[in-house]
């Protein structure tokens, strides 16, 4: 199963999506956004 979460920035995404990791079991956080920082850089 994929969780996909979008909204503005700042929104609270990244903190709901740890709070949904701590409730289901094997769940895995892919935050895209460190991605994009890797390349701006």
């Amino acid at each position: 199963m994929i969780i996909w979460i979008n909204g503005a920035f700042g929104s609270g995404k990244t903190q709901t999506d740890f709070e949904l990791k701590r409730h289901l079991q094997d769940a895995f956080v892919y935050d895209p956004e460190n991605i994009g920082y890797f390349i701006c850089e």
